[in-house]
């Protein structure tokens, strides 16, 4: 469990510089997942990420639609990007 939690640290401090609470499950999801594949090879990573897709579609439309009074998913990203 230490070593896990130094890491978390050691990635939130050298890669994200800081992360709101409200946030934190996706970033400790994502340390999990780090941590229980650290054994093997980036080869091996990368073909169980291609098997995992492997048959999926994602859309441009799926991406786009409407998703609700705010308007598109991409364009509500990217304004508060520009504001």
């Amino acid at each position: 469990m230490e070593n896990f939690r130094c890491h978390l640290k050691w990635s939130i401090r050298g890669t994200y510089v800081h992360v709101n609470a409200k946030h934190l499950n996706p970033y400790l999801d994502e340390q999990a997942y780090r941590y229980h594949e650290r054994v093997g090879t980036d080869a091996d990573r990368f073909v169980k990420a291609v098997k995992s897709v492997a048959g999926k579609r994602l859309t441009d439309r799926q991406l786009t639609d409407n998703h609700g009074p705010g308007g598109h998913a991409a364009n509500c990203c990217r304004s508060s990007f520009l504001d």
